[in-house]
């Protein structure tokens, strides 16, 4: 009832990924009942009530039931991955050739689930395959792996994530990327790349946090506490040094530099050191809300990775330029 279902032939794999909406749509069917149940001479006392009640109130469980018939057809004959709507409605027919990866995302705390990504998004928000696994142990992800996503990704022509490290998907460092002649992310002058980012609008809204601040304390006179003032004006100034932050990636010297706090602080890092990029997706509520691109660099003699945070996007369709953008400049390219 909690579990990802699916089943599997020799050519199609149909997967259930919202099948554990079943125990939602049990308890808000309980729920529904025992409301009614205590309301029931109103209910009763009203044709006109008791019919918006089971329409309103009645809804949402048919909903959760409706939910768990959702399918994804994965067909070899076809070359096809089919999304459809309570298992009948066809809403997408993805062709095998625009299937990038199938990946396990990460949310909070580390719980994760799978999802499929398209080449013509590479790094959006995907679509989901399965439910939130709570650990990597999970005996429901491990089988979905071994049944699911190795046969697929056979049928793919790509590698599937080895049950016991899903932590690392495939390092970027290992993609081939083309090399690119221009540079729509990236500001050149005499070898030096600079990241390109739109800085007026975050200049504005810290501007107006730390002068919120100002405002309150000189209003509010002795009044005024410290901590509302100093909090806003804090914020703004923290604010002021991410929009501030300046990526340099400089071909002469083969280093890069991050300056952040207006110029009060530089940390440098040589080209060879890059070991791969690293993408993640940010997630508010559950809701794809942007993705951060960050280099990873191995720094000294240990197997410890820094992370190098260069550029956030949310429009995903770009990151992939960036990418090629990038490791061009690095001369970590594959012609």
């Amino acid at each position: 009832m909690t579990k990802t279902k699916w089943t599997t032939t020799s050519d199609q794999i149909t997967i259930l990924p919202k099948s554990h909406y079943t125990l939602y749509g049990l308890i808000a069917f309980a729920a529904f009942l025992a409301l009614g149940y205590f309301t029931k001479n109103e209910l009763m006392g009203s044709t006109r009530t008791l019919i918006s009640y089971i329409i309103v109130f009645g809804s949402v469980p048919a909903i959760y039931f409706a939910l768990t018939r959702n399918t994804i057809i994965f067909n070899r004959i076809t070359q096809l991955m089919t999304v459809k709507l309570f298992g009948i409605i066809p809403l997408k027919n993805i062709p095998f050739s625009n299937i990038a990866a199938i990946e396990p995302v990460y949310i909070n705390g580390g719980a994760f689930e799978f999802k499929v990504f398209l080449k013509s998004n590479r790094h959006g928000k995907g679509i989901s395959l399965t439910k939130q696994y709570g650990k990597e142990s999970d005996e429901n992800a491990t089988a979905f792996i071994h049944e699911v996503i190795e046969p697929v990704e056979q049928w793919l022509g790509i590698t599937a994530p080895a049950a016991d490290t899903l932590v690392s998907a495939i390092p970027e460092s290992q993609f081939s990327r083309p090399v690119v002649t221009s540079f729509e992310n990236y500001k050149i002058d005499n070898g030096i790349y600079t990241i390109s980012q739109q800085k007026i609008g975050g200049v504005v809204l810290a501007g107006l946090v730390i002068a919120g601040g100002v405002f309150y304390w000189v209003s509010q006179g002795a009044n005024a506490g410290l901590f509302v003032p100093l909090f806003l004006i804090g914020l703004g100034l923290y604010l002021l040094s991410v929009v501030l932050k300046k990526v340099d990636l400089d071909t002469n010297t083969k280093m890069i530099t991050v300056t952040t706090a207006g110029g009060l602080r530089k940390k440098d890092y040589a080209f060879h050191h890059f070991a791969g990029f690293s993408i993640v997706r940010n997630t508010t509520n559950f809701a794809h809300t942007g993705t951060v691109v960050s280099l990873q660099m191995s720094v000294g003699n240990s197997d410890k990775i820094t992370l190098v945070p260069l550029k956030a996007f949310t429009q995903t369709n770009k990151i992939e330029d960036f990418l090629n953008e990038t490791s061009t400049i690095l001369g970590k390219e594959t012609a």
